[in-house]
């Protein structure tokens, strides 16, 4: 459970920083998308594995 927490706080943090990028100016807007797709990329198929494993061990047990 703790990792959930874990989990959606630095996401939450990822976000926040990259909403404080995007109104630093309008120069901003253009860089955050591509850092966000190659910071997203990981984080969602990590998620993706963990959430499989999850639905495996809820079925096998």
């Amino acid at each position: 459970m703790s990792i959930l927490i874990w989990t959606f706080g630095t996401f939450n943090e990822k976000r926040i920083q990259q909403l404080k990028a995007m109104k630093a100016g309008r120069h901003g807007k253009y860089s955050v998308p591509t850092w966000r797709l190659f910071s997203m990329l990981p984080v969602s198929f990590v998620w993706y594995v963990l959430m499989y494993w999850l639905i495996l061990q809820i079925i096998n047990s």
